[in-house]
Protein backbone atom coordinates (compact mmCIF):
# COMPACT_ATOMS: atom_id res chain seq x y z
CA UNK A 1 0.00 0.00 0.00
CA UNK A 2 2.90 2.34 0.93
CA UNK A 3 4.67 1.73 -2.67
CA UNK A 4 1.51 2.52 -4.32
CA UNK A 5 1.17 5.94 -2.83
CA UNK A 6 4.62 6.48 -3.24
CA UNK A 7 4.56 5.95 -6.88
CA UNK A 8 2.43 8.47 -7.45
CA UNK A 9 4.58 11.18 -5.71
CA UNK A 10 2.58 12.67 -2.73
CA UNK A 11 3.98 15.10 -0.89
CA UNK A 12 4.45 12.89 2.67
CA UNK A 13 1.78 15.17 4.43
CA UNK A 14 -0.88 14.01 1.76
CA UNK A 15 0.69 10.25 2.05
CA UNK A 16 0.11 9.85 5.59
CA UNK A 17 -3.05 11.37 5.29
CA UNK A 18 -4.26 8.87 2.58
CA UNK A 19 -2.77 5.88 4.84
CA UNK A 20 -4.95 7.24 7.79
CA UNK A 21 -7.52 7.35 5.79
CA UNK A 22 -7.48 4.38 4.59
CA UNK A 23 -6.65 2.62 8.02
CA UNK A 24 -9.91 4.25 9.25
CA UNK A 25 -11.72 2.07 6.38
CA UNK A 26 -10.17 -0.97 7.66
CA UNK A 27 -11.16 -0.28 11.32
CA UNK A 28 -14.81 0.42 10.33
CA UNK A 29 -14.70 -2.62 7.92
CA UNK A 30 -13.43 -4.89 11.10
CA UNK A 31 -15.91 -3.43 13.80
CA UNK A 32 -18.73 -4.12 10.99
CA UNK A 33 -17.43 -7.62 10.77
CA UNK A 34 -17.14 -6.72 6.98
CA UNK A 35 -13.38 -7.63 7.38
CA UNK A 36 -11.32 -10.77 8.56
CA UNK A 37 -8.26 -9.51 10.91
CA UNK A 38 -6.30 -12.18 8.69
CA UNK A 39 -7.42 -9.97 6.07
CA UNK A 40 -6.58 -7.02 7.09
CA UNK A 41 -3.32 -8.20 8.14
CA UNK A 42 -2.47 -9.11 4.49
CA UNK A 43 -4.38 -5.72 3.35
CA UNK A 44 -2.70 -3.51 6.02
CA UNK A 45 -1.36 -5.07 8.89
CA UNK A 46 1.85 -6.97 8.01
CA UNK A 47 5.72 -6.42 8.32
CA UNK A 48 6.33 -5.33 4.74
CA UNK A 49 4.31 -2.37 5.09
CA UNK A 50 5.22 -1.85 8.60
CA UNK A 51 8.79 -1.92 7.36
CA UNK A 52 7.80 0.87 4.37
CA UNK A 53 6.52 3.24 6.98
CA UNK A 54 9.58 2.98 9.03
CA UNK A 55 12.14 3.83 6.43
CA UNK A 56 9.73 6.36 4.94
CA UNK A 57 10.01 7.67 8.35
CA UNK A 58 6.02 8.16 7.96
CA UNK A 59 4.37 10.04 11.09
CA UNK A 60 4.85 8.28 14.77
CA UNK A 61 1.10 7.72 14.83
CA UNK A 62 1.06 5.97 11.94
CA UNK A 63 3.90 3.38 13.02
CA UNK A 64 1.59 2.85 16.19
CA UNK A 65 -0.97 2.18 14.69
CA UNK A 66 0.74 -0.50 12.29
CA UNK A 67 1.97 -1.86 15.64
CA UNK A 68 -1.70 -2.77 17.21
CA UNK A 69 -2.66 -3.71 14.15
CA UNK A 70 -0.09 -6.37 13.91
CA UNK A 71 -1.06 -7.32 17.83
CA UNK A 72 -4.87 -7.65 16.60
CA UNK A 73 -5.13 -11.31 16.10
CA UNK A 74 -3.38 -11.63 19.49
CA UNK A 75 -5.91 -9.58 21.48
CA UNK A 76 -8.47 -11.13 19.68
CA UNK A 77 -7.51 -14.76 20.79
CA UNK A 78 -6.26 -13.97 24.47
CA UNK A 79 -8.14 -11.12 25.22
CA UNK A 80 -11.67 -10.30 23.01
CA UNK A 81 -12.74 -8.37 25.32
CA UNK A 82 -9.75 -5.94 24.84
CA UNK A 83 -10.67 -5.82 20.98
CA UNK A 84 -12.95 -2.18 20.88
CA UNK A 85 -10.25 -0.66 23.20
CA UNK A 86 -7.25 -1.23 20.87
CA UNK A 87 -10.07 -0.05 17.81
CA UNK A 88 -10.63 2.96 19.45
CA UNK A 89 -7.12 3.77 20.53
CA UNK A 90 -6.12 2.75 16.87
CA UNK A 91 -8.73 4.89 15.80
CA UNK A 92 -7.02 8.01 18.06
CA UNK A 93 -4.04 7.66 16.29
CA UNK A 94 -5.43 8.03 12.65
CA UNK A 95 -7.48 10.87 13.58
CA UNK A 96 -3.96 12.77 15.04
CA UNK A 97 -2.42 11.81 11.92
CA UNK A 98 -4.87 13.48 9.69
CA UNK A 99 -5.08 16.47 11.87
CA UNK A 100 -1.93 17.12 11.82
CA UNK A 101 -1.54 16.69 8.10
CA UNK A 102 -4.20 18.88 7.31
CA UNK A 103 -2.24 21.07 9.41
CA UNK A 104 0.86 21.16 7.23
CA UNK A 105 -1.42 20.95 4.03
CA UNK A 106 -2.76 24.59 5.34
CA UNK A 107 0.47 25.92 6.29
CA UNK A 108 1.96 25.01 3.08
CA UNK A 109 -1.12 26.61 0.67
CA UNK A 110 -0.70 30.04 2.68
CA UNK A 111 2.99 29.95 2.00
Amino acid sequence: MIADLTRRGLPQALLERRLAQAGLGVLRALRGASMAIEDAENDLFNLATYQAARRRRLDRCLIEFLEWGMELDDVLRLAPEGLEESFRSMENLLLKVISRSLGKSRRRKRA
